[in-house]
């Protein structure tokens, strides 16, 4: 998973995507906390024990995000640049049946864009070929990608996003 954000509060939890039943283990989440050593990158895999959290996420600046898991190591990316690995409670991964939800809880002045969704972990140098580029076409591993400009729509295929709090998406090159 990656995608664009800016932060223009460190206030709470902003949840940039979710697909995760509450109080369930089964599903995966991407969230950014303030807490007292700063503003950073969670990330949950869906099972107990696996929430994470690594990456200074900076305030008032548009800021790429990356998170990616090969079943064995979990690491965490911002701005391209390795800021945490995890290793992995191997094969225990519950997939979820909810819906994917973008931006689920995010203050308004927040912006989300070109989010990714992907069946691969990529590597470092492949998230930095890509990550300021906008993704229209597919690619090998590329489930779905939200530019967020205007909406929630999948422009790969047919996995279009909800969109939550009448979020004003933004393009992330403002």
């Amino acid at each position: 998973m990656e995608g664009w954000a800016r932060l223009d509060t460190d206030a709470g939890t902003n949840m940039l995507i979710h697909k995760k039943p509450a109080y369930k283990e089964e599903g995966y989440f991407v969230t950014v906390r303030k807490r007292d050593s700063g503003t950073l990158l969670y990330s949950y895999l869906g099972y107990s024990e696996s929430e994470q959290r690594a990456g200074s996420f900076p305030i008032h600046k548009w800021t790429h995000w990356a998170v990616t898991s090969d079943g064995v190591n979990r690491r965490h990316y911002i701005n391209g640049e390795l800021a945490g690995e995890f290793t992995e409670d191997a094969g225990v991964f519950t997939p979820s049946a909810e819906p994917l939800l973008l931006a689920k809880t995010v203050p308004v002045n927040t912006g989300l864009a070109e989010c990714r969704l992907w069946n691969v972990a990529r590597t470092q140098t492949e998230i930095k070929s890509t990550m300021d580029k906008n993704v229209t076409t597919p690619m090998p591993g590329l489930i779905a990608v939200w530019p967020l400009g205007e909406n929630a729509k999948d422009v790969i295929g047919d996995h279009h996003g909800v969109m939550y709090n009448n979020l004003q998406f933004k393009k992330w090159k403002e």
